[in-house]
């Protein structure tokens, strides 16, 4: 039936401000059934305009349900260029790095830190939570 909607039937659908008015007048029910289809299709679309409606429906739902949201903030800290991410890891003595080092030492040493970020992931918690413990 989608098939025989014709160029008028979609634009007199554009112009009615809501999809209810086509069912209202008592007209053709194809066109507005149609035009229901695409936007029910498009809630699960990213970015688009039914998905933004859908979520900025959702979102004062949740205000009216829960109240006015308060202050939030997140904390991401750079795991890879922490000092103390490779202090929780490793348990023999650690010096400080040397700010004069060279690019070769500084890429090795970037790349251990990553190696030593994705072996223990309990290193990056407990900087997560030092960290949270600083901020709150």
């Amino acid at each position: 039936a989608f098939s025989n909607v014709t160029d008028e039937q979609i634009m007199n659908m554009a112009k009615a401000s809501r999809v209810r008015e086509l069912f209202s007048e008592g007209g053709d029910t194809v066109p507005a059934t149609l035009l229901h289809t695409v936007k029910t299709s498009c809630k699960n679309v990213p970015y688009a305009d039914e998905a933004t409606l859908e979520a900025r429906t959702k979102l004062f739902g949740l205000w009216t349900h829960f109240g006015p949201p308060s202050i939030f903030f997140t904390i991401s800290p750079a795991d890879e260029c922490s000092f103390r991410v490779g202090l929780y890891c490793n348990t023999s003595k650690q010096y400080l790095p040397n700010p004069n080092i060279s690019e070769n030492d500084c890429i090795a040493s970037m790349l251990f830190r990553a190696k030593e970020r994705t072996e223990n992931p309990g290193a990056c918690a407990r900087e997560f939570n030092a960290l949270r413990d600083i901020v709150m």
